[in-house]
């Protein structure tokens, strides 16, 4: 994404700002269309084939900064660094009524729920998805898709991360549904055995462990947390069905004042219980022992 002055922004120019300054690199980026997929016989595209070195042993580029899903088979030709980000798939609804469902078309997901996910839930999916009414359920953008669940009984299937980014911003009208599914890690991928890959290792457990990862996930997907109470549709679930959904909200420290004045006067009460059984006990001790027998 570019802003007005054609500056890259977002999640990943922030995280590569991040890793350069512990790692101590300069960096520009270069734009590709795809993540990277098999063609051919033993041939990629994409960021995976700009990584893989040509006949005089170099490469187009030195790291893939995306959200690249880290898997087997990539494994075979790059190598990826620990991940920097672990989601997985969720169900984004509006409405409490009975609905149709979709995703994008094209999209990772639509891929994991057509050819990756496995089990009897999935081939129903799966089955829908191929089907003349699934095909018609499909959109093409995300804002298609945010529009239809604003304006139809539509779920429609997302990366659980950008689907906490839409639930946390106003009109506060989305929430999702069931647990999140699909779990997959992202990393960014280097060319086999580069000497950078230790180095972003390095920086993205660093950043882990100091909280920068954090803040950037909530600065790019949770927002400014504009729903941090029960929103309008949340209510009306509740009332209607009392369905299973997942709702982030912010923690305000003066929500747990009240037991915790409780749990220091019960402390206080206590240890005045044992100071008294202390000296009582002392006493009869002291009584006993100058008793003559």
């Amino acid at each position: 994404m570019l802003d007005e002055e054609q500056n890259f922004i977002g999640f990943i120019p922030d995280l590569m700002q991040e890793i350069s300054e512990i790692a101590r690199f300069s960096y520009e980026f270069r734009l590709y269309s795809r993540y990277g997929a098999p063609v051919g016989k033993g041939g990629w595209n994409g960021m995976v084939k700009a990584l893989i070195p040509n006949e005089d042993n170099n490469t187009e580029v030195d790291i893939a900064a995306a959200d690249m899903t880290i898997t087997h088979l990539r494994r075979t030709v790059v190598d990826f660094s620990h991940p920097f980000n672990d989601l997985g798939l969720t169900v984004l609804i509006n409405h409490p009524n009975e609905y149709k469902y979709g995703t994008i078309r094209g999209g990772s997901v639509y891929t994991y729920l057509r050819s990756v996910s496995s089990g009897e839930e999935f081939d129903i999916i799966r089955k829908h998805l191929t089907s003349e009414e699934g095909l018609n359920g499909l959109v093409n953008t995300l804002d298609d898709g945010l529009k239809k669940v604003r304006s139809q009984n539509y779920a429609l299937f997302m990366e659980s991360m950008n689907a906490n980014f839409q639930i946390n911003k106003r009109p506060c009208d989305l929430m999702t549904v069931g647990e999140v599914f699909g779990k997959r890690s992202f990393g960014m991928a280097v060319p086999k055995g580069a000497e950078v890959l230790e180095e972003l290792d390095k920086a993205i457990l660093k950043l882990r462990e100091n909280g920068r990862l954090e803040r950037l996930e909530n600065k790019w997907f949770i927002g400014e947390g504009q729903c941090w109470n029960a929103t309008t549709a949340e209510d009306q679930l509740r009332r209607e069905r009392g369905m299973d959904f997942n709702k982030p909200k912010k923690v305000d420290l003066r929500m747990f004042w009240g037991p915790f004045v409780l749990m220091l006067l019960g402390f206080v009460i206590s240890s005045l219980v044992c100071a008294a059984e202390f000296f009582w006990h002392k006493r009869v001790s002291n009584s006993s022992a100058s008793t003559p027998y």
